[in-house]
């Protein structure tokens, strides 16, 4: 089965240490040379406006509208 998303939007890099913090798994030093503070290891964040989904012969598409209350995330 052949399979893609693709997501369309606003994105930016993530310079909060505490949400770098959150996401980090023990097993990323492997994958890090410098490890959580390594500029190799970036958060992005998405604001999606659209998306879609391929898989076999098919394609689905989700629209996203802006919510504010997105934003405390």
């Amino acid at each position: 089965m052949r399979q893609g998303l693709l997501v369309a939007g606003d994105a930016e890099v993530g310079a909060d240490m505490t949400i770098k913090r959150g996401l980090w798994e023990d097993g990323g030093a492997g994958y890090y040379d410098r490890g959580l503070e390594g500029m190799d290891y970036t958060i992005v964040r998405i604001r999606p406006v659209f998306a879609e989904y391929y898989h076999d012969m098919t394609k689905e598409t989700m629209q996203f509208t802006v919510d504010a209350s997105a934003d405390r995330a």
